[in-house]
């Protein structure tokens, strides 16, 4: 569904977009409790097309180390075989996500 949104706001990099002011204020009185409610939401609408079935960062099979760890990164969900990866690809997000780029245009 398509809705005119009145109200965009950034979070550090993200946009979010709010229906009126009040849900602004609402949103900054407890930023965390509305962006893990926003990612948990786009983690499972992206997660059908996510492109890849290793980690990006260390090429080893997502699930072979553990718990797949998923995280929202401007606004696109980004999957690692562990929580250690996390700080590598932050040190370098562009060269991840042209790798996350490059097997979406395969599929």
């Amino acid at each position: 569904e398509v809705f005119d949104c009145p109200v965009l706001g950034r979070f550090g990099r993200r946009e979010f977009r709010f229906c009126c002011t009040d849900c602004v204020a609402k949103f900054k009185a407890d930023p965390q409790k509305y962006i893990s409610e926003i990612d948990a939401k786009m983690i499972a609408d992206q997660m059908p097309y996510y492109p890849l079935t290793t980690c990006p960062v260390t090429d080893e099979e997502l699930g072979g180390m553990g718990d797949v760890v998923d995280i929202i990164h401007n606004n696109r969900l980004v999957r690692f075989c562990c929580a250690g990866c996390i700080d590598e690809f932050k040190s370098n997000p562009e060269t991840y996500i042209k790798k996350l780029d490059d097997a979406a245009k395969a599929k």
